[in-house]
């Protein structure tokens, strides 16, 4: 009899703890891997670099790099605590659709892992901005920016805060 209560005992405080771990591990996987990005379909009429990027401080610089597809969640309450990193990805067909799949900061760069997730074939090319949020704090860390998609490294520059300054480092 006392056998079984120690049984007994053991299972339940075994599947209690099991439960805390599995509960645990989930909530920090969605809270860590949360990507905050907004994705602009637009068309670029000058000569587009892609991966060209920006890190933007404050609203206005947002409004004159987007031009007509300004973003208004974007107010100036945003930006007392938060930046965004602005870049230009393009499609091969107008059906292909992208995300941020993860960034890292590592050695003062931020990696920026960009994946296709749909697949469509069409003639025509799909011309996106991609708008990732960054706390100040995770900017201050970096001086320099590498953009993968599926793999490749498609931009590698350094950290411009101002909009004279764009980058358009490409690395081969």
């Amino acid at each position: 009899m006392m056998k079984s209560k120690a049984v007994k005992l053991f299972l339940i405080l075994s599947v209690f703890f099991l439960n805390i771990i599995v509960v645990g591990c989930c909530s920090n996987v969605t809270s860590s891997n949360r990507i905050n990005a907004t994705y602009v379909e637009t068309y670029f009429e000058d000569d587009y670099v892609n991966g060209q990027f920006e890190v933007i401080n404050n609203r206005i610089d947002l409004v004159t790099l987007l031009e007509n597809d300004t973003l208004e969640n974007y107010d100036d309450v945003f930006f007392k605590t938060k930046s965004l990193l602005v870049f230009k990805l393009v499609e091969t067909s107008g059906g292909n659709k992208s995300e941020i799949e993860s960034y890292k900061i590592i050695d003062k760069i931020l990696n920026v892992y960009v994946k296709t997730k749909q697949y469509g074939d069409t003639c025509d090319m799909g011309y996106w901005w991609f708008v990732l949020e960054l706390s100040k704090q995770e900017v201050a860390t970096f001086d320099y920016v590498k953009i993968y998609n599926n793999g490749d490294e498609i931009m590698s520059g350094e950290k411009q805060n101002t909009l004279n300054n764009i980058c358009y480092y490409i690395s081969y």
